[in-house]
């Protein structure tokens, strides 16, 4: 991927590698997909199966920059197209995992703001809405702060979800709940606050109550090269149909290093120890800016360069450890995850459709679509889940 200030740029393969790459992720995905297809998915009553059916998207925005590899594609064009594909394919995410959300970004020398804050959501939603017929909300916007020379970017994971099937039921419990900071204060396990919306875009003035209430999630903060920080979040749903059928994501921004997978793990580990009975295995899902290899107890039904959608094995199944997954360290308090042998649920996850849209670019390796039709400098991977016994 190109650098961006809010993803460090890491070097690109060389295109006959990224394309076996490629190939090799694609024949994967298909075969992932077709094993989801058996009699056992199809055991279940066809309104269980519909009840209990679940659609992700997830997308790296690349920030709102307006340059998007070496082309200029203003963000307000490019989230519209991703709107628009949704919308015109049918294909209506009821979670939508985003990475490098931008919250605002506060322009030096008294230029203001731009984007304002939650704009950049408020937009996407108002598009969604639109050509979905659907109602998204937010269920987070998990920052960080980030300086840019006189200016001051605030951008990170967010969670949109369909409200018309889906409830957020993440709390906080007796936890103390740690305000929205620009760099972690406190570390480990933890459940925060997100981004505060108190200065939106004239045209979103009453778009802030889309944000639900605090819109809280769970993390775990590290210590990394660059100082404390946090690179995943959790959060819990429901459905409406079935308020006590609930389950658990996690979404990602990984910049691969020990410290970080060691958090990603403990996070995951606490937060399903503290939510236990999931109608679904977790889903992970994100941009790994890499493979998916440091989670072994994770399926990954759809990859694409360093993003991908997984999802945890479901019982019995023999998951690979070291010693080093179960020593907590000083960049990880809480206690870190031993290896487990999978997830008890109460359904697993057959995959019935996988999509990388746009679709991918024939010159660029990695990259989705041309100047004209591209959302980002990542791929979008949609994944539409049926549950199985």
């Amino acid at each position: 991927m190109s650098a961006s200030p809010a993803m460090p740029g890491a070097a690109r393969p060389s295109c006959l590698s990224a394309a076996l790459r490629h190939l090799i992720a694609a024949i994967a995905v298909v075969m992932v997909a077709a094993s989801g297809c058996g009699s056992v998915a199809n055991s279940l009553s066809a309104a269980e199966r519909d009840r209990y059916q679940l659609s992700v998207l997830t997308l790296n925005l690349v920030g709102a920059e307006g340059q998007v590899y070496t082309v200029t594609v203003p963000w307000r064009t490019r989230y519209y197209r991703a709107a628009k594909w949704v919308g015109d394919t049918g294909n209506s995410p009821d979670l939508v995992f985003l990475q490098e959300t931008v919250a605002r970004k506060s322009l030096g020398g008294g230029g203001g703001l731009n984007p304002h804050d939650y704009e950049t959501l408020h937009y996407l939603i108002q598009q969604l809405d639109f050509r979905t017929g659907a109602t998204y909300r937010i269920a987070y916007l998990a920052t960080g702060g980030t300086a840019l020379g006189l200016n001051y970017l605030n951008s990170g994971q967010a969670m949109l979800y369909k409200a018309d099937r889906l409830r957020n039921t993440t709390r906080a419990g007796s936890t103390p709940v740690q305000p929205a900071e620009n760099t972690p204060s406190t570390l480990g396990f933890q459940v925060r606050k997100s981004y505060p919306c108190t200065e939106p875009a004239a045209e979103f003035v009453n778009s802030c109550g889309l944000l639900d209430g605090d819109g809280l999630f769970w993390t775990t903060a590290f210590k990394g090269p660059n100082g404390s920080s946090i690179e995943a979040a959790a959060a819990q749903f429901t459905f409406v149909a079935d308020g006590a059928a609930h389950f658990n994501t996690y979404n990602v921004h990984l910049h691969p290093a020990p410290e970080t997978y060691a958090a990603t793990r403990d996070l995951i580990a606490s937060y399903q120890a503290l939510t236990a009975g999931s109608v679904f295995p977790p889903i992970l899902a994100g941009d790994f800016n890499g493979g998916t290899e440091a989670f072994p107890e994770f399926d990954t039904p759809a990859s694409y360069d360093v993003d991908a959608v997984t999802v945890g094995k479901s019982p019995p199944s023999p998951v690979p450890c070291s010693p080093a997954d179960s020593t907590a360290t000083a960049t990880s308090p809480a206690a870190t995850p031993s290896c487990s042998a999978g997830y008890a649920a109460t359904y697993r996850l057959t995959v019935s459709e996988t999509i990388v849209a746009p679709p991918p670019s024939p010159s660029i390796p990695g990259y989705c679509g041309t100047a004209l039709t591209m959302w980002s400098d990542h791929c979008g991977l949609f994944v539409h889940f049926y549950p199985a016994r």
